[in-house]
């Protein structure tokens, strides 16, 4: 418990998120770990420039993630099917109708889709992540906690907040992973 005192109270603001967060589906928990990754990625943080995340690079974590799930590991996400995950479906059997069943990775995969249908993919994720997760991420109980702006575009998060997000990058993904599995 001493260790969780010693973090900084972003990274714990986070983990209060991911722990809020009631299993209804797993839509903000992909967003969170497509969040992750777009940080972690990212090797030019201009030191004390806000780090601004394309929600279309969100949509192509996401979109990567529902794949892996649905086709390689054929995991179904409850009862009530988000649509991100109904546009993931409509890939697989795109691929699938083609290709046959033997089940790809996405990276190994999305080589065989067009620019286009990919593009066209992805502004669907795009408006299905602006509409729900993206605001509904910062709920918690009956406030909100703002671990990054946000407009239809894009997500904005401060140079200092993506420095933690970097160096505590291990850290968040396990809570965020644990929550998913769970």
């Amino acid at each position: 418990m001493e260790t969780l005192n010693k973090l900084p109270q972003y990274i714990l603001d986070w983990t209060t998120i991911v722990k809020s967060m009631r299993n209804v589906n797993t839509y903000k928990l992909a967003l969170g770990r497509a969040i992750l990754e777009c940080v972690y990625q990212k090797s030019d943080l201009e030191e004390n420039k806000d780090l601004i995340i394309q929600i279309t690079d969100l949509a192509k974590c996401v979109l990567k993630y529902y794949w892996n799930q649905g086709f390689f590991f054929n995991i179904k996400q409850g009862s009530t099917k988000p649509i991100i995950c109904t546009y993931v479906e409509q890939l697989i059997d795109s691929y699938t109708i083609k290709n046959g069943s033997y089940p790809k990775w996405w990276y190994e995969a999305c080589g065989f889709f067009s620019q286009k249908i990919l593009g066209e993919y992805y502004k669907k994720i795009s408006r299905a992540l602006i509409d729900n997760p993206i605001p509904r991420f910062l709920y918690v109980d009956k406030g909100t906690i703002p671990v990054y702006s946000y407009n239809k575009k894009e997500i904005i998060i401060t140079y200092e907040n993506a420095i933690l997000i970097k160096e505590y990058n291990t850290i968040l993904l396990d809570v965020l992973n644990f929550k998913w599995a769970k």
